[in-house]
């Protein structure tokens, strides 16, 4: 299950996502604050379901965890608005 990403922001949005419907599935059936590990630009590492808003929504969005923040931090200011692959880690 592979898919890609568009690098437009310091977070993944779920809605950012595109050609892997199962993977935004597997995304948004984890519990606020859960960790999952993927494989996003080659760089395998941990992200964070966001947190639920103060209203109560839910925040549809995963943050790079620490194996991946600093892969992340680096591509979202040098390719912004570009794709890179995005897929799970069994």
């Amino acid at each position: 299950m592979a898919g890609t990403v568009q690098i437009r922001d310091a977070v993944i949005w779920f809605a950012h996502i595109s050609g892997a419907p199962q993977i935004v599935q597997m995304l948004d059936e984890l519990s606020p604050g859960q960790e999952v590990v993927l494989l996003v630009d080659g760089w395998e590492g941990a992200w964070i379901r966001m947190m639920d808003g103060k209203n109560g929504r839910r925040t549809r969005g995963i943050r790079p965890g620490s194996s991946a923040n600093s892969h992340w931090r680096t591509l979202y200011p040098e390719q912004r608005y570009s794709s890179v692959t995005i897929s799970g880690v069994s």
